[in-house]
Protein backbone atom coordinates (compact mmCIF):
# COMPACT_ATOMS: atom_id res chain seq x y z
CA UNK A 1 0.00 0.00 0.00
CA UNK A 2 3.36 2.41 -0.12
CA UNK A 3 2.79 5.16 -2.12
CA UNK A 4 5.24 7.58 -0.92
CA UNK A 5 8.38 6.98 0.61
CA UNK A 6 11.01 9.63 1.89
CA UNK A 7 14.53 8.54 2.49
CA UNK A 8 16.42 11.99 1.78
CA UNK A 9 19.51 13.45 4.58
CA UNK A 10 20.12 9.41 5.15
CA UNK A 11 23.62 9.38 3.92
CA UNK A 12 23.28 6.95 1.59
CA UNK A 13 25.64 6.11 -1.02
CA UNK A 14 26.91 4.40 -4.32
CA UNK A 15 29.44 3.03 -2.55
CA UNK A 16 28.07 1.71 0.19
CA UNK A 17 29.16 -0.80 2.21
CA UNK A 18 26.82 -1.25 4.89
CA UNK A 19 23.54 -1.15 2.51
CA UNK A 20 23.76 -2.80 -1.06
CA UNK A 21 22.82 0.22 -3.51
CA UNK A 22 21.86 -2.41 -6.48
CA UNK A 23 19.77 -4.42 -4.03
CA UNK A 24 18.55 -0.87 -2.18
CA UNK A 25 17.45 0.14 -5.84
CA UNK A 26 15.83 -3.11 -6.71
CA UNK A 27 13.94 -3.44 -3.37
CA UNK A 28 12.65 0.24 -3.95
CA UNK A 29 11.88 -0.90 -7.91
CA UNK A 30 9.18 -3.69 -6.36
CA UNK A 31 7.21 -1.09 -4.70
CA UNK A 32 4.46 -1.33 -6.44
CA UNK A 33 2.28 1.46 -5.73
CA UNK A 34 5.08 3.77 -5.01
CA UNK A 35 4.42 7.24 -6.63
CA UNK A 36 6.79 9.60 -4.71
CA UNK A 37 10.02 8.68 -3.83
CA UNK A 38 12.71 10.90 -2.24
CA UNK A 39 15.84 10.31 -2.14
CA UNK A 40 17.80 13.86 -2.10
CA UNK A 41 20.46 15.17 0.36
CA UNK A 42 22.42 11.84 -0.30
CA UNK A 43 25.32 10.69 -1.59
CA UNK A 44 24.80 8.92 -4.84
CA UNK A 45 26.63 9.69 -7.34
CA UNK A 46 25.03 6.93 -9.95
CA UNK A 47 22.09 5.06 -9.94
CA UNK A 48 22.34 1.11 -9.86
CA UNK A 49 19.57 0.45 -13.13
CA UNK A 50 21.19 -2.69 -14.28
CA UNK A 51 19.35 -4.70 -12.41
CA UNK A 52 15.77 -3.09 -12.62
CA UNK A 53 12.88 -4.44 -15.11
CA UNK A 54 11.65 -1.90 -16.82
CA UNK A 55 7.94 -3.83 -17.31
CA UNK A 56 7.90 -4.55 -13.68
CA UNK A 57 9.82 -1.93 -11.58
CA UNK A 58 8.84 1.47 -10.58
CA UNK A 59 6.13 1.25 -12.74
CA UNK A 60 3.44 3.95 -10.84
CA UNK A 61 6.32 6.15 -9.75
CA UNK A 62 5.90 9.78 -10.76
CA UNK A 63 7.89 11.70 -8.93
CA UNK A 64 11.43 11.40 -7.87
CA UNK A 65 13.73 13.64 -6.30
CA UNK A 66 17.55 13.16 -6.30
CA UNK A 67 18.24 16.43 -5.26
CA UNK A 68 21.60 17.31 -3.89
CA UNK A 69 23.67 14.22 -3.94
Amino acid sequence: MLEELNLSSNLLNSLSNTVNPNMLFKALGSIPRLKILNLSRNRFFKFHSDLLNPDSDFIQLQELDISYN
